[in-house]
């Protein structure tokens, strides 16, 4: 299959029930994916517009493993962490950045796509090919990973959750610059 055809097929996909925890493309990323994906060289194939979230991680470290204990794609208060505090449990409060994975038409394309990333604050962006396709991973360097547990001081939580809302909105800050860019510099 070729590169039209490929995008033919995730864009119909994207019309239905994704594959992310929600069923759905985040509603703050939307406008982007679907910027992306009114270019003839460009289609997502994931995204995610950054979000706050607590784990139990239990005997892992692998998110994948890890039970969802709370979920938000945007800001949060002091009390929503509260709840979660643990004594034994493996508990973990995270902030993490928006990602877009895009599939470019050629290496060029990608390494335009790449520049604008990087440009509108998204430094932990890259190229890789995977199955003959090129692959750009667009990602914001605002993370926080920090572990949660009952005995933990208040102005700590609160500074925590501060840093973590900051941090969300600088990735929505970026997303927004990064869609207007990709408007007017990609064909």
């Amino acid at each position: 299959m070729g590169f039209d055809n490929d995008k033919k097929n995730a864009l119909y996909k994207l019309r239905g029930h994704d594959k992310s925890n929600i069923g759905a493309v985040d509603r703050q990323v939307r406008n982007t994916v679907d910027t992306i994906n009114r270019k003839k060289d460009y289609y997502t194939t994931s995204s995610c517009a950054g979000r706050i979230v607590i784990l139990d991680l239990g005997k892992t470290s692998k998110k994948s493993e890890a039970n969802f204990l709370f979920r938000a794609h945007s800001k949060v208060a002091q009390p929503d962490l509260e709840k979660h505090l643990a004594d034994k449990r493996n508990v973990w409060f995270r902030q993490e950045p928006a990602i877009l994975h895009i599939i470019a038409r050629s290496l060029d394309g990608a390494s335009k796509l790449l520049d604008i990333a990087r440009d509108t604050g998204f430094k932990h962006s890259g190229i890789q090919t995977m199955k003959k396709r090129i692959v750009v991973e667009v990602r914001g360097s605002e993370f926080i990973n920090a572990p949660l547990h009952k005995n933990m001081n208040l102005a700590y939580q609160k500074m925590l959750v501060k840093k973590a809302n900051e941090s969300l909105e600088k990735t929505r800050e970026n997303l927004t610059t990064f869609t207007e860019k990709i408007t007017t510099e990609l064909s």
